[in-house]
């Protein structure tokens, strides 16, 4: 790939610049401001002007306090967003990265807030116990990186780079709390005898009344979670970063889009992105087409301007059943009559990955590189979970929890 005027490329400055916008983050309004310029020396020129009026114009601490949170504190580092990119669909996907996950999602983030719970209390020990041993790199590197992102565009999933330095100082912090605790590691006693058994008194009380407030829940509220019916919408494709869709190629005039895909899974709703035409025209009638693998057809709809969502979507209602192989569908736009166009559908172009995997769009059966901006799933209404998946998984936090309490009665009658 040639690129000799860099025309193609984005500056440093257009980085820093994301991270003084209103999120700190990526969005779709900066890129566009900077690919508008055709040189990367008039691009880093207007970055740097958009960056001086940042700084005078923004609430920098507030600014700064949501892009730590934005980088540090959200204990997924955005996985449940790239995993429905995944067209694979396991048993236990719904509880790990679709309309059930409720617990993991507690799990990931109570687990990310008691790593920076342990990382803190092993940088003060480090600090006020004069114990700065090569553990203090570590802390030092974190806080480098920090400050980093202070500075650059904030990303959830920019945490994963310094996991294994997160997880050593939570260790670290961990091992200092059972030092404190515990006197039989240096022979150093920390804090008193008496104090030390109300602490571990406290903790086995804790314990066991979080135990009863959970057998209490888990009678109370087992119905709303078996008997109860809510909404539940499985995508097969979820369609992500609507500012980056491009309206290129989706003026269909006399040609016709169409855009394949491949899953085994159920679905019944089928969208595509799209956008109004300037033009006084309004009577333009479109049709969608689902397609099988046979080319046999599935459903169709037609639509017109009138049509789009709120969302800017245009939908197409179907009824397709899981399947217990992989099955090739082909979605086809085009005009119905000859009117003139009023809509533009939005197409997706990434050089790093497939937004729709192993999918082609076509323009009169010429592929592109682009995709089609599309979102497939289906929408239900279903119990959360059987009395019986219940029963299991409830079982087993009841089981944790009382081996806990019983660890925590042992340790204290054994100090």
């Amino acid at each position: 790939m040639t690129d000799p005027d860099k025309s193609g490329r984005l500056p440093i400055t257009h980085w820093i610049m994301l991270g003084l916008s209103e999120t700190g983050g990526f969005n779709g309004e900066d890129l566009k401001y900077t690919n508008h310029f055709k040189t990367i020396e008039e691009k880093q020129e207007a970055n740097s002007k958009e960056i001086k009026k940042r700084l005078t114009n923004s609430n920098l601490i507030e600014l700064f306090q949501n892009k730590l949170l934005r980088v540090w504190g959200d204990g997924s580092d955005e996985c449940f967003d790239f995993n429905r990119r995944d067209t694979t669909k396991h048993t236990l996907f719904s509880f790990i990265n679709g309309n059930r996950n409720i617990v993991f999602v507690i799990y990931v983030q109570a687990y990310r807030a008691l790593m920076f719970f342990a990382i803190i209390l092993a940088v003060l020990w480090m600090l006020f116990c004069n114990k700065k041993d090569d553990l203090f790199l570590f802390a030092l590197t974190l806080l480098g990186a920090m400050t980093f992102f202070l500075i650059w565009e904030a990303n959830v999933k920019y945490s994963i780079s310094f996991i294994f330095v997160l997880l050593i100082l939570m260790g670290n912090g961990i091992q200092n709390v059972e030092m404190v605790l515990s006197k039989e590691k240096t022979g150093k006693v920390f804090i008193s005898e008496n104090m030390r058994t109300k602490i571990y008194y406290s903790l086995v009380i804790l314990c066991i009344a979080a135990l009863l407030v959970n057998i209490q829940l888990m009678i109370t509220k087992m119905d709303n979670f078996t008997e109860r019916k809510y909404s539940f919408t499985n995508y097969t494709f979820e369609g992500t970063r609507k500012v980056e869709a491009r309206y290129n190629k989706g003026i269909l005039g006399e040609n016709m889009l169409a855009q394949t895909f491949v899953t085994d899974n159920a679905f019944n709703r089928v969208e595509v992105i799209a956008r109004k035409l300037n033009t006084k025209e309004k009577s333009t009638v479109y049709t969608m087409s689902l397609l099988g693998e046979q080319g046999e057809l599935i459903a169709t709809s037609d639509f017109t301007v009138s049509d789009l969502s709120k969302e800017n979507l245009i939908q197409l209602k179907c009824n397709v059943k899981r399947k217990k192989e992989v099955h090739k569908y082909q979605l086809t736009l085009r005009k119905k009559n000859s009117g003139g166009d009023t809509l533009a559908f939005g197409e997706l172009n990434s050089k790093e990955f497939d937004y729709i995997n192993d999918g082609v769009l076509t323009v009169n059966d010429v592929a592109q590189q682009e995709d089609l901006y599309l979102q497939v799933y289906e929408k239900t209404e279903q119990t959360y979970t059987s009395k019986k998946r219940y029963l299991i998984i409830y079982g087993a936090i009841l089981m944790l929890q009382i081996g806990t309490c019983g660890l925590m009665f042992k340790r204290n009658r054994r100090e």
